[in-house]
């Protein structure tokens, strides 16, 4: 969750203005510092780690019901206490196998524990980080499988045998309150447009409450959904929502397109209060549709599917299972958009928030979030990359903001929001929109909100100064004066750069920490620098210890698009597949100055000689792309802007399956020559080689549609679920289905009615014969994993032979693109 100082944060409304501007300058002073003491380093060992992050759930095979656990802090402390000591226990222990491949004499790599935004999550590095090399890809499976199995170890020691870990990028029901009203009697009429009043009506049932320790009932910053337990402890959080609403004058607004399905303008609201999620999704107070006076319109609505029907006549709930069927008016009446309104009706943010007070979808057809918890509660997979010189890192971060689409929409994983199905398949603009902070005046002068797509290339070579306008074709904001200062002693690209994250204000100052050492201290360039979420992050290095000596670090990149995937195999997969393109980018060099006597055509060719990585596109096409990964199926069937090999000057749409696959000029073909080359120079091993193998033919799956996307699993899981009314709605046992089935699939579990887990079907692709390691049947994770209601039997993991494999890999006709690269840009 990037910088996490500690101090006395200053509410927005008591920031002064010289406190602001003195915070703002001092950060630029802070970044030149750095910058004059590393702009001429050089590093030759090169590094690169992941952050991993995670969700603990409760999971109630009882009730079928899947909770929250926020309890970060606690979960953190004994983390870091046995990682410190090396107390792992037999949970942990008997899966050792997991972790034994061959010679390898170090058993659980070490790992970081750092808090996250939402109380409910644990954010994971590897510790020490890996080395950036084709070698490197062998130890990142084993680390992210110790970090899951660490938290299980903890989670089942503090809370028992119904905590468990997941990785799914969002909690389906985060934003679902329940009523605290017994509708089964009638009640007085209630006051609609008393915000206060509605806290006492409702409560944030998905957060797991063991001896009320925490108020489900006080919520966040007027939110409709998210109490002020959600939110981590740590100061930096809580002051992050209350001060981006503060900033804008509003509440933020996240509207995303549900999935429509044959019933989903028709969800008749249920009056038990206790059958399905649709009961607090609906219209009337807050969301809650469970509560009224005897003549109001939620006790002259039939419900489907609901054993506590309500008939038109009566006013008491009827009883037995039966379901009565209305006409299409009634149920339209009664559904959970009653109250909702289309977008065109809103004339301003404020009304949009302000009907949010009386249904939690103000917005018919949209799932609405209102605030900053919502996007930051999702879980995603970052990886950073180390790179020798600082002029290396921003052609690194020209290439990485062409490859963020791609992987977004590779890694795609969230069907599902605030107990509704979603039309999008990603994470990514919830976080756009609940990040936003801009005011009314500034939506025109700010383009995008704080949370977005990377603005711009940024490298000094030759071939993007000639083609500049070309590729950086957005107008950009900039803050005047930190371009000015900043132009003195950087080139004018780098400086405009900086200059746009300044146009943004510091979120969180620390009262505490206003007046501090610029030479040894970065504490203002990283309130604003990481505040800045976009979609790649150019890192300096870190402040110098002593303000004269070279910090251990160098520059750096961060990928920050690809969501948390539900097994450690696919995550690891992502990871390494990014990192190796990044090494491959690093190996290939700069592009060469173009030869005076050589055409520009010629010129620009040469620059994508067969062994360059260099990608360039319209800044403007980058944004399309984002928008795009987003869309359902993406992976699979949108097309995606990408540069012509025959001409880098020139972009053309493909679907992933050509960018990726093309047997000349596609990623994973070019990373397979690299990768063979690599192997020829005996810098890496077989073992390497064939984890490598591993990994592509996964990618390669994905994008030939043989293996799903998480969301596409995700969703298909929940609308052919027994209790799927085809209402777009998630009800409580869907959500504990998904959940449940996201934790056993992580730990590469099956149960007898699954097919096998993903592990099986990657390994089988590869051409080299696996040996397989199985878990241990008595390990006390694979117990718990037991108690979830199914008979489970243990996966097997497969680890690759040593057998040498040196040819390049070539796809099989069946699995090439459609249209090659290179003829479809002649």
């Amino acid at each position: 969750m990037g910088f996490l100082e500690v101090g006395r944060p200053i509410p927005w409304e008591a920031l002064s203005l010289d406190v602001m501007k003195k915070v703002k300058r001092d950060g630029l002073l802070q970044l030149l510092h750095v910058w004059l003491l590393n702009r001429t380093r050089e590093d030759t060992n090169l590094y690169w780690g992941d952050e991993q992050e995670m969700t603990m759930v409760y999971l109630d095979a009882e009730r079928r019901e899947a909770k929250l656990i926020v309890e970060a802090p606690e979960v953190l402390t004994e983390l870091r206490r046995r990682e410190a000591t090396g107390e792992w226990d037999r949970s942990l222990m008997c899966c050792k196998q997991l972790f034994l491949v061959r010679e390898k004499k170090t058993f659980l790599r070490s790992a970081e524990w750092h808090p996250e935004f939402g109380n409910h999550m644990i954010e994971a590095t590897p510790s020490p980080p890996y080395a950036l090399s084709v070698e490197g890809v062998t130890d990142v499976e084993e680390s992210m499988m110790s970090r899951r199995l660490k938290i299980q170890s903890v989670l089942q020691s503090l809370y028992g045998n119904k905590a468990f870990v997941m990785s799914m990028p969002a909690f389906p029901l985060l934003g679902v309150t329940s009523s605290h009203l017994d509708v089964t009697s009638p009640v007085e009429a209630v006051d609609l447009t008393h915000l206060g009043g509605s806290d006492a009506l409702r409560i944030a049932d998905y957060i797991w409450n063991p001896g009320n320790r925490h108020n489900l009932a006080d919520f966040l910053e007027g939110s409709v959904g998210i109490p002020k337990c959600l939110p981590n402890p740590h100061p930096r959080f809580p002051t992050l929502v209350h001060n981006v609403n503060t900033r804008r004058g509003t509440k933020v607004s996240s509207l995303i397109k549900a999935f429509e399905d044959a019933y989903t303008f028709e969800t008749p609201r249920c009056t038990s209060g206790s059958c399905s999620t649709a009961c607090s999704l609906g219209s009337g107070k807050l969301g809650s549709s469970s509560f009224g006076s005897e003549n109001s319109p939620e006790f002259n609505t039939p419900v489907r599917s609901c054993s506590k029907v309500v008939s038109s006549e009566a006013s008491t709930p009827a009883t037995g299972t039966s379901t009565v069927r209305t006409s299409r008016k009634e149920r339209v009446e009664g559904s959970v958009w009653e109250l909702s309104k289309d977008l065109e009706e809103f004339g301003s943010r404020a009304d949009i928030s302000d009907l949010s007070r009386h249904t939690r979808l103000p917005v018919k057809g949209f799932i609405y979030q209102d605030c900053f918890a919502y996007g930051m509660s999702q879980c995603c997979l970052q990886a950073t990359f180390g790179c020798p010189n600082v002029s290396m890192a921003r052609h690194l971060y020209d290439q990485m903001v062409v490859f963020a689409p791609i992987f977004l929409a590779i890694s795609a994983g969230t069907p599902a929001l605030s107990g509704l199905v979603s039309d999008l398949d990603c994470r990514w603009r919830v976080l756009e929109q609940t990040c936003d902070c801009r005011t009314d005046a500034e939506l025109s002068t700010l383009k995008q909100s704080r949370y977005g797509c990377a603005p711009m290339f940024i490298a000094d070579h030759s071939f993007l100064d000639e083609h500049d306008s070309l590729f950086n074709d957005q107008l950009l904001e900039h803050n005047e004066e930190a371009y000015d200062t900043l132009s003195r002693f950087m080139d004018q690209r780098l400086a405009l750069h900086f200059a746009t994250l300044w146009t943004r204000d510091p979120l969180v100052i620390f009262e505490d920490k206003i007046d501090i050492d610029n030479t040894t201290r970065t504490d203002h360039f990283e309130n604003i620098q990481s505040t800045n979420w976009n979609t790649v992050r150019f890192k300096p290095p870190p402040p110098s210890p002593d303000g004269s000596t070279l910090p251990y670090i160098g520059w750096r990149v961060e990928l920050r698009t690809p969501e948390s995937q539900l097994t450690d195999f696919e995550n690891a997969a992502i990871a390494c597949i990014s990192s190796l393109i990044a090494l491959a980018i690093i190996r290939s060099g700069l592009p060469r100055p173009a030869d005076e006597n050589l055409s520009e055509e010629n010129a620009a060719g040469d620059s994508l000689r067969e062994d360059s990585w260099m990608f360039y596109m319209p800044i403007s096409q980058v944004r399309e792309n984002m928008m795009t990964a987003h869309k359902r199926h993406a992976c699979t069937s949108e097309k995606f802007w990408f540069p012509c090999p025959a001409d880098p000057l020139v972009t053309k749409q493909w679907t992933l399956r050509t960018i990726m696959l093309d047997r000349e000029c596609g990623i994973l073909s070019k990373l397979d020559r690299f990768v063979s080359k690599e192997w020829r120079a005996q810098r890496c091993s077989n073992q390497a080689v064939d984890t490598y193998r591993l990994y592509s033919n996964f990618v390669r799956q994905r994008v030939l549609g043989q293996v799903p996307t998480n969301a596409v699993d995700l969703r298909a899981k929940l609308t052919s679920h027994e209790d799927y009314q085809s209402d777009s709605v998630v009800t409580h046992s869907m959500n504990y289905d998904v959940c449940k089935h996201a934790v056993l699939t992580g730990f590469n579990v099956q149960t007898n009615a699954q097919q096998p887990a993903l592990g099986h079907i990657y390994a089988s692709s590869s051409r080299t014969c696996p040996q397989s390691i199985p878990i241990c049947s008595a390990s006390p994770v694979i117990k718990q994993l037991a108690t979830l209601g199914t008979a489970v039997l243990p996966e097997r993991v497969y680890f690759l032979e040593d057998k040498p494999n040196t040819t390049d890999t070539h796809l099989d006709a069946t699995s090439q693109p459609e249209e090659p690269l290179i003829q479809s840009c002649l």
